[in-house]
């Protein structure tokens, strides 16, 4: 098991190594670090969400079209599907389609015991750091 606390730990220095503005990086704990004085520490995650992608999930983003991609970005930076379609300009039943073709790439547990937005998003940001990059 993971504390919330060691898992905001491991997205800091995340944010840190590879490479994100220290502006930004130190934003993100600040708000981060009052979170976790709101909830506590007693939030804990399943290992398994934390897992590291498998070679299948990270060849999974190469066959992404480049509109998907557009898509998880956003997804990874939080962004609802309702978000997204204004961000891109998109329809919410268009987004809803990117989001579930991005799942037949990425997500191969879809046994209910992941959230496959939250492991899609994380296998992208393992992949390319993607959450502090700019479309």
């Amino acid at each position: 098991m993971v504390t919330m606390r060691q898992a905001v730990d491991r997205y800091v220095e995340t944010l840190r190594v590879t490479g994100c503005a220290q502006a930004a990086v130190s934003s993100t704990e600040r708000s981060l670090r009052r979170f976790l004085r709101f909830a506590g520490d007693s939030v804990i995650f399943e290992p398994v969400s934390l897992r590291r992608s498998t070679e299948a999930e990270r060849e999974g983003l190469e066959r992404l079209t480049p509109r998907e991609m557009e898509v998880l970005h956003l997804m990874a930076m939080a962004y609802s599907n309702a978000g997204i379609s204004r961000a891109l300009v998109l329809g919410e039943q268009s987004v809803h389609t990117c989001i579930n073709a991005i799942f037949g790439e990425l997500v191969s547990e879809r046994d209910g015991s992941i959230n496959p937005r939250v492991r899609a998003a994380m296998i992208y940001v393992e992949a390319t750091g993607g959450y502090c990059k700019t479309i």
